[in-house]
């Protein structure tokens, strides 16, 4: 009778397909952050829709500094749930929706906002920063308990690999499809924006919220689906 491959919190780890599957979390949600935060849409935000680089840019500091300080005093707590409470994946898909479907909604967010309609759109960033934020925590506290000890570098690395492998991949896509077109006269390019997006209203820019979340949600149900989660500890959240 064989041994069964230990995990590193020294339970059965999951078969190939449960712990390869865990990766797919981070193939899934790591493109929302080199799309919208890092390349495309925050630099959107804080030049056009805000109308004013520099108090655009002030703003995305608030953003980060309002973030950061919750963050700084929820995600302690958050990380004694994930690792004492037992099951992470019905805060993973919680997390998620609540991204993939506020990254949807960042299409709304038009060129020259004012009022109501930028302050819900700097909320709606702001939340799902933090979203982002607790995601990592369930998703990352997966790992020990699913993963051999012997491969737990291996899933760990691949994942951050598809992460950054996506977010390249749909960075050229929305580049190819939406952003140059017009923009460059290279033979290889469309001679016009794909899906009929209108350049001027900056809706190359606005696409890529919604990109990022149906991607989102699509990749990372193999996560949901074939890996395995923790069984509930019984305790409850107050308890953890």
């Amino acid at each position: 009778m064989s041994t069964p491959n230990l995990s590193i919190a020294g339970t059965p780890a999951a078969s190939p397909l449960g712990y390869f599957s865990w990766t797919s979390g981070q193939l899934g949600r790591d493109p929302y952050y080199i799309l919208v935060v890092i390349y495309i849409f925050f630099p959107y935000f804080s030049s056009v829709v805000v109308g004013d680089p520099v108090y655009g840019q002030t703003l995305i500091g608030y953003l980060n500094a309002a973030a950061g300080a919750f963050l700084a005093l929820t995600i302690p707590f958050l990380g004694a749930i994930a690792d004492k409470q037992g099951r992470r994946k019905p805060w993973i898909a919680g997390t998620v929706i609540f991204m993939g479907v506020g990254a949807c909604l960042l299409w709304l967010i038009t060129p020259n906002a004012a009022g109501a309609t930028l302050w819900w759109g700097f909320g709606l960033l702001l939340l799902i920063n933090i979203a982002f934020a607790y995601s990592e925590v369930f998703h990352n506290a997966m790992l020990p308990a699913i993963t051999p000890a012997n491969r737990a570098g291996l899933v760990s690395g691949l994942a951050f690999s598809l992460g950054n492998l996506g977010g390249l991949s749909l960075m050229l896509f929305v580049l190819y499809a939406f952003a140059l077109p017009g923009a460059q006269t290279w033979w290889f390019l469309p001679e016009v924006a794909w899906w009929g997006l209108d350049q001027a209203a900056h809706e190359q820019d606005r696409i890529v919220g919604p990109i990022a979340g149906i991607w989102m949600l699509v990749l990372t149900l193999p996560l949901l689906i074939f890996t395995p989660d923790t069984p509930k500890s019984g305790l409850t959240i107050g308890q953890a």
